[in-house]
């Protein structure tokens, strides 16, 4: 009976009832090109209710719901005409559909802004961390700085030079930082990163924006033979005081911003490695200490510019465990200050800088007189820049000038910092002025050339020189750009040999003064870069670099060297070879998006030229790097933060860490030392041995953070905690900046002030 019930119901229902829908899937493109069309709307002409999609980032589209039959489909985007056609849908059936849109110009009425200049020079916002994520690798691979000052170069690879004895040498990771060009708010600076990886090596938040040039820099920037740098620091905001910091066993950091009177506005940030309560809280010797410092002063001329000041200092120290010092650290951090102007207004803008840098470096040397090597660098830099702006052409064009004051002294233990009775000193100075011109070009809507010289005046013979740079830029589609760059580049030589000779026992004190040496460079850079959508960007950037004037690291043993020289020439570097440099960089970012980070990888090969025999190459040397982080949610309550670095084959600088012995070395090393006077001492009679292998194993770490958010409010104003729990070193291997040599082994090489795995829980904040 039941039965027979249900078949009836179902005859009788069966006739009213809908058919099964169908969908329609596909995706838009321009016709002629074949670009795929983002935010297109497909729509099912002729319903009573409207049914549409809009294409993703990729151009595709599902349009569901369509009753089935023969239905009309129209799509259409703003600058493109729209299009119809009819496709029959088939019950509960799916039909793929390809569409091609004919582009065409948009035509807008007349606009007119109204606003002050305030706005066109307004820089409060940080630069997303994603897009920082490449100056992670550049950080990693520069030294503290050590190598140029108290005069290491890179093993495996010019240039550099090497010390006398490798068993009297500390082997730091990194490769020189002398041929880099990195400015912070138009101030030189030689390592404003910290380099141990325990906190970030920069602070992000203080950045609005960083540009990093590996090859093919436009003609502003004078100098940079391996890469440029540009950092920027962000002004404070104005719209109230504004704070925010984090603090831990291990590190803290405070950052606090906001207005002062009127138009001033202030942004203070400090941060610091806790070595005491590190070893204190996990019962090991801490290696490490770090501290940094940066203030800004912003000044709003009310429509006719901006004026700001800026200062950094930081201070990085290492503690040589293995080496007998005492309780003496490496040392080395940067004091800088630069006072800007800025204006903008009807197509023209300016901007006018003047800062002062100095960098000093401290190494602790054992042996028969404890002594401590101190180098230091002082810098003046004065720019004008200038840019005018017209319809489809920008020119740019400015004028510089620097000084560069680098020192270099030996002082018994106890007497540096400042002390009088200095043993053997080395001195250099130099200055160059110069100015350029370049122009920016937009011949067609997918084509920009930019193309510019540069011409400056050294102070080592005043000879005007000229740099040419060029640039073309494709525009491949709406997302996808390839740049061709090529550009020739000069700057001075910071680094000066230590003398060879030390003071007599009678407390005289010998002095070598030079002059800087100039060294050039030339680049040619093929560069892609495109945007993926949903907030991500892949870039490839291929380079080859040809240098000239460094000098080239040199092995020991017999006293030959790639530059034919022996001897003594050998032990300071030998005459000046070629060298080459090759290479590509991969970098991905995604900076929008519940999940950001960051992937990039850097091949590099190094090599010289040895122009006095017909082998043509020598001294060979590749590395590689890989560095990566994701950032994301867990769940609702929780987020990860993870960073993943891998380098193989990175250079490591040799710095001597042993002190003269004074038995030999009588003689006194001048800039007009007599050749007869010299002739005598070679690389045999000084007993060098066969220079031992550098560090091999690989560079690895992987440190993870995981944290938390709450939320509340203290007098009316909203407050975020969150606390997180970190592991720095994840992996658990103990990796280190510097390593010695065994003496009494077979050469190998150990490390001194390794990082073990270390746990760190502690919390951030924001009001």
């Amino acid at each position: 009976m039941l039965a027979s019930i249900a078949a009836a119901a179902f005859l009788l229902i069966a006739p009213v009832q809908d058919p099964e829908p169908g969908q329609v899937l596909g995706s838009i493109s321009t016709e002629g090109t074949g670009e795929r069309l983002a935010y297109a709307v497909v729509e099912v002409v002729g319903l009573r209710h409207p049914l549409r999609a809009v294409t993703d980032s990729s151009g595709t589209f599902v349009l569901r719901g369509i009753p089935p039959g023969r239905r009309l489909l129209r799509a259409s985007r703003f600058d493109h005409s729209p299009t119809e056609v009819e496709v029959i849908v088939p019950v509960g059936g799916v039909v793929s559909l390809d569409l091609f849109l004919v582009q065409r110009p948009v035509d807008l009425p007349a606009l007119t802004a109204v606003g002050k200049a305030e706005s066109a020079l307004a820089d409060t916002v940080s630069a997303p961390v994603a897009e920082l994520g490449r100056m992670v690798g550049k950080a990693l691979e520069s030294t503290p700085g050590l190598a140029e000052l108290i005069g290491g170069g890179p093993i495996g690879g010019p240039p550099g030079q090497e010390p006398v004895d490798p068993t009297d040498a500390l082997f730091v990771r990194g490769s020189p930082a002398d041929l880099k060009l990195v400015l912070l708010d138009g101030a030189p600076v030689y390592t404003p990163f910290h380099t141990a990886g325990l906190i970030p090596s920069f602070e992000p938040d203080l950045l609005r924006s960083a540009d990093l040039y590996l090859g093919g820099a436009p003609p502003k920037y004078d100098g940079g033979l391996s890469y440029v740098l540009g950092l920027e620091t962000r002004a404070g905001r104005r719209s109230g005081i504004n704070a925010s910091g984090s603090f831990d066993w291990l590190s803290s950091r405070t950052t606090i911003e906001g207005p002062v009177a009127g138009p001033l506005s202030f942004l203070a940030s400090g941060r610091a490695v806790h070595v005491g309560a590190t070893e204190w809280l996990t019962g090991l010797s801490f290696p490490y200490g770090y501290a940094d410092a940066l203030g800004r002063l912003d000044l709003d001329l009310d429509g006719r510019g901006r004026l700001a000041l800026t200062t950094f200092w930081n201070h990085e120290a290492v503690r040589l465990d293995g080496m007998q010092t005492g309780d003496r650290d490496a040392e080395w951090g940067n004091n800088a200050v630069s006072l800007r102007y800025t204006s903008s207004a009807s197509g023209e803008r300016i901007d006018l800088t003047a800062a002062l840098s100095s960098y000093r470096s401290i190494l602790p040397l054992t042996g028969p007189q404890a002594l401590f090597a101190e180098g230091g660098i002082r810098q003046l830099r004065l720019a004008a820049d200038m840019a005018h702006i017209t319809a489809g052409l920008r020119v740019h064009y400015g004028i510089s000038h620097e000084q560069i004051h680098v020192d270099y002294h030996a002082r018994p233990d106890g007497e540096h910092r400042g002390g009088s009775a200095v043993l053997f000193e080395g001195r250099a100075a130099g200055q160059v002025t110069g100015g350029y011109v370049d122009a920016d070009w937009k011949p067609a809507r997918t084509l920009r050339i930019r193309g510019g010289v540069r011409a400056d005046a050294f102070s080592t013979d005043g000879v005007l020189r000229f740099a040419p740079r060029a640039s073309a830029t494709w525009l491949l589609s709406e997302r996808a750009a390839l740049t061709l760059a090529a550009g020739r580049y000069r700057q001075f030589i910071r680094s000066i040999d230590p003398p060879v000779a030390a003071a007599d026992p009678a407390g005289a004190t010998y002095v070598h003064t030079s002059p800087l040496s100039l060294a050039g460079a030339s680049h040619l850079v093929l560069a892609l870069d495109q945007d993926l959508g949903e907030g991500i960007r892949l870039g490839i950037e291929g380079f080859y670099k040809a240098f000239d004037g460094v000098p080239a690291a040199q092995p020991y043993g017999g006293g030959e060297s790639l530059g034919g020289a022996t001897g003594l020439d050998a032990m300071r570097g030998g005459d000046d070879v070629e060298a080459r440099a090759s290479g590509v960089d991969l970098w991905l970012h995604r900076s929008a998006g519940t999940v950001t980070g960051w992937l990039g990888y850097s091949l590099a090969w190094i090599w010289t030229v040895d122009q006095g025999t017909t082998a043509g190459a020598g001294n060979f040397a590749g590395r590689q790097l890989l560095t990566a982080g994701v950032s994301g949610p867990l769940d609702r309550y929780a987020a990860f933060d993870l960073r993943v670095a891998y380098g193989a084959g990175l250079p490591y600088a040799a710095l001597p860490s042993t002190a003269p012995d004074l038995r030999w070395e009588r003689i006194a090393y001048s800039a007009d030392a007599q050749p007869a006077l010299l002739s005598g001492v070679t690389s045999e009679t000084m007993n060098v041995p066969v220079l031992a292998r550098t560090p091999d194993d690989p560079y690895i770490r992987l440190d993870l953070e995981i944290s938390s958010e709450w939320k509340g409010r203290l007098r009316g104003r909203e407050v975020r905690l969150f606390p997180y729990f970190r592991v720095l070193n994840a992996l658990n291997r103990r990796d280190a900046l510097f390593y010695e040599l065994e003496r009494r082994d077979t050469g190998e090489l150990r490390p001194l002030a390794a990082l073990p795995l270390l746990p760190v829980l502690g919390f951030r904040w924001e009001f």
